[in-house]
């Protein structure tokens, strides 16, 4: 443990300098309001859009155009999503810079984790269109990606730092919004789309746009996706696991109503089941098998008035999970979720938006043979001010009531400012926290309806730079993220509020497109350590999570639209804890650094209307474990086709 008189260039040479960088922060903090205020670069600066004319609809619930955003954000557009041959949401967030999803490699039937700045999958709120799909009964909290079919979903945005103000509880590390494919035009439109591939793969989807009426649209898809998949846990002695398969259904249903012209209201209907296998733990072969069956359905529906809008929306969430163990026989795990959110966006003037809402929510288990339930009910409010087209300040406060741990706050304060037409700074602080989940208040095993929510606080400090020449735009941001309260479970006494989790980190991005090419670059630095009741540190906690990461892609686009795409990632040495089955303790390792590539191909026809795909995953066949004791998938190959009809 450093004590106070330690200098920080006694530490590593990189450590060193991050931690000289984020002394900084205070003064970070507060750097774009006061260049905003203080005359600085009076001369007129053009600010055409080259950042891309993409609106971000979850940064502040109101549509901003990325040139004026000032939270850590990342857009995955349709034409992103449409060159990843994988029908797999977690395998795309994967590629991107400062998130990384472990088990996107291992057998396609494994659980996902999903890591966001270095926070684990609980402290990251996954939305579909803009509702959360929280699941009640997780033991962890966080939310299963399996669920989705990433050929439904025509957009992701991702919000990185603290979002309680606006989104509530989870949303300690940021937010991930799936937006879903949904009616346009007024006119009939239809899609097919198909691919084969090695382990077994398969997977259809079909969709369809149809106009019921002058106002009134209907969308409807589908899909099913399977694989025979490898083993899940890895044969070490080669004695011959079985495979682990899954296969899973889905359907998506919405119809946007417009009755009015300030009126649009869009119900929505969706249903998901898994069905996969599982293995008894690191290097254990079993015969296990599990089952998850979701419901969504509710509606978003808005108001307009002028440049004033109201917006209410409801999501229903149930979940059915059902495991069969030989070891530990069949469980059920049952969840529901209620998310009622009204809210406006105010425009009072040219230089002041203020959003105010109000968001109540009712979580709900039926595992213990009678129901459990907490419900949270939240006011919130976010003010705007845009004193210019350089500068863009936002201040929000939220006040969340529990009916079990009682009362917080949450704030956030954040900017951006244009110092000159190719340089950007942005900065970004909030406070944010995570409800105990019912398992941990109520569960079968060191339940403790005494918990205390826990507590997080980020920091974000970042700067764009464009126009580059061969270096494109290129991004370079410093976080800084703690939680306290942190719930840990102990075997003594159960489930407490014990700890404290310090992460902070690096991450650099490059972009630059040509006309027949383009490309990107990604580096990622991340260390953690957490501090326990009497503020010993355990350094270096971030297990599966490397401390470094560096992502690379090339695009070569030919006759048009058809397009090469190449990618490669290096990922740095992990530690890892795994569960001896022999022993029943937890097992300490290093997992190896390993370079992985993939390559995506594909060509259309008939004017666009008929694509032939196909990726090669793991161009290198390499040999490496994501997570300690458990396979992943050498080379394999997917071929598929879509055909789409308007």
């Amino acid at each position: 443990m450093h004590t106070s008189e330690e200098s920080i260039w006694q530490k590593q040479p990189v450590e060193a300098t991050f931690t000289f960088i984020m002394i900084l922060k205070y003064i970070a903090l507060f750097s774009v309001m006061i260049l905003s205020l203080s005359g600085y670069s009076q001369q007129e600066v053009e600010l055409a859009d080259t950042l891309g004319p993409e609106l971000l609809i979850t940064h502040s619930k109101s549509p901003i155009s990325l040139k004026s955003s000032y939270k850590p954000s990342i857009t995955i557009s349709k034409q992103e999503i449409d060159a990843h041959a994988l029908d797999d949401v977690s395998s795309l967030l994967d590629q991107q810079v400062g998130i990384s999803v472990n088990g996107a490699f291992s057998n396609p039937g494994k659980d996902k984790s999903l890591y966001v700045q270095g926070a684990g999958g609980a402290y990251t709120l996954v939305l579909v269109d803009g509702l959360p799909v929280t699941d009640p009964s997780g033991i962890g909290g966080s939310f299963d990606l399996r669920n989705f079919s990433l050929s439904q979903i025509e957009r992701i945005e991702v919000i990185k730092g603290g979002q309680s103000v606006l989104f509530g509880s989870d949303a300690v590390a940021g937010v991930v919004n799936l937006i879903t494919t949904q009616s346009k035009g007024s006119d009939f439109s239809a899609v097919i789309n198909s691919s084969i591939g090695s382990y077994g793969h398969k997977n259809v989807r079909a969709g369809v746009d149809m106009p019921i009426a002058k106002h009134l649209k209907f969308h409807i898809d589908g899909s099913y996706a399977s694989s025979n998949g490898i083993s899940e846990a890895l044969d070490l002695a080669r004695v011959g696991f079985d495979r682990d398969g899954y296969s899973r259904k889905t359907l998506n249903t919405s119809l946007h109503w417009k009755p009015h012209k300030r009126i649009n209201f869009t119900p929505f209907f969706r249903l998901s089941s898994f069905d996969g296998d599982y293995d008894g733990g690191a290097f254990t072969d079993a015969a296990d098998s599990f089952k998850a069956d979701l419901l969504q359905t509710g509606f978003t529906s808005s108001y307009k008035s002028g440049n004033n809008q109201i917006n209410l929306s409801y999501i229903y969430n149930g979940t059915d999970r059902f495991f069969d163990s030989a070891l530990f026989g069949a469980s059920a795990f049952n969840g529901r979720f209620h998310h009622l959110d009204i809210y406006s966006n105010l425009k009072i003037d040219e230089q002041n938006t203020l959003t105010i809402g109000l968001n109540a929510q009712e979580h709900i288990t039926q595992d213990l043979g009678a129901n459990q339930s907490s419900s949270l009910i939240s006011p919130y409010a976010s003010w705007l001010l845009q004193p210019d087209e350089r500068t863009n300040i936002e201040i929000g406060l939220r006040y969340n009531k529990h009916d079990t741990f009682g009362s917080n706050v949450n704030t956030s304060i954040g900017g951006s400012h244009w110092v000159s037409s190719n340089i950007k700074l942005f900065t970004y602080w909030a406070t944010s926290f995570k409800a105990p989940n019912l398992f941990q208040l109520y569960g079968q095993f060191g339940a403790n309806p005494d918990l205390n929510p826990q507590i997080g606080r980020s920091f974000n400090f970042g700067v764009v730079l464009k126009e580059l020449g061969v270096f494109g735009t290129l991004e370079a941001s410093v976080f800084e993220r703690n939680i306290k309260q942190l719930i840990l479970y102990d075997f003594n006494s159960g489930y407490q509020n014990i700890a404290k989790q310090n992460d902070r980190g690096v991450e650099l991005s490059v972009v630059k497109k040509y006309v027949h090419m383009s490309y990107d670059f990604s580096y990622t630095y991340l260390v953690g350590e957490q501090e326990n009741s009497i503020n010993t540190k355990q350094v270096s906690n971030l297990y599966k999570r490397p401390k470094h990461q560096i992502d690379g892609s090339v695009t070569f686009y030919y006759a048009q639209k058809n397009r090469l795409k190449f990618n490669l990632r290096y990922v740095g040495s992990r530690n890892d804890l795994y569960f001896d089955n022999a022993t029943f303790l937890n097992e300490a390792v290093v997992l190896d650094k390993y370079v992985i590539g993939n390559l995506y191909l594909d060509y259309f026809l008939s004017g666009a209307k008929i694509k032939f795909f196909g990726e090669v995953r793991n161009l290198l066949d390499t040999q490496f474990q994501e997570v300690a004791g458990f396979s992943t998938m050498g080379r394999n190959i997917i071929i598929g086709f879509s055909v789409r009809l308007d």
